[in-house]
């Protein structure tokens, strides 16, 4: 098999891998969020140890430790329900080093005095990633919204949802 071949092939096998990690990424979350704490552990898991993630609104949390507060409590503390759709990737490999960029739409339940709110978040992930002992883990997220609303009043009344 030529050099070129199998480098091209390690590519496309890096980029599947990295698919692989997304998908992950939200059934754990999702699951998380539905009341199986330990799937936040896996999680955090799958990020360096020097990894960091800007959540817009919802604040910039680095390490193990700022991803731990930011999954279990933020999030966890935050939401009852998230249904995480992501798609139309676009993965830029360059050794062990990588770049992706993700929309995601995701419905879901933020937890209220009263029981729950439907809610619907369309958003951009910017993300990079780092090859670490062979297995692909996050090196940062950034999140761009382009709507946190409201279920039952919709994005076109209000687009950021404030959760206070």
């Amino acid at each position: 098999m030529s050099s070129d071949l199998e480098k091209r092939i390690a590519r496309m096998e890096d980029r599947e891998a990295i698919r692989e990690l997304k998908h992950s990424y939200c059934y754990l979350a999702d699951a998380g969020i539905d009341g199986d704490e330990a799937k936040f552990d896996e999680l955090i898991g799958k990020f360096a140890d020097d990894a960091w993630v800007d959540f817009g609104a919802f604040g910039k949390f680095e390490g193990k430790a700022g991803l731990t507060t930011f999954f279990k409590d933020v999030v966890g503390g935050n939401f009852s329900f998230g249904a995480h759709m992501v798609c139309n990737p676009i993965i830029r490999v360059d050794g062990k080093s990588a770049k992706g960029k993700w929309f995601v739409l995701a419905p879901g339940v933020a937890k209220t005095q009263d029981g729950g709110r439907a809610t619907w978040t369309q958003a951009t992930y910017d993300e990079e990633y780092i090859k670490v002992g062979g297995e692909w883990k996050w090196k940062s997220i950034t999140v761009t919204y382009g709507f946190f609303a409201a279920h039952d009043e919709g994005w076109g009344k209000t687009r950021m949802l404030s959760l206070e």
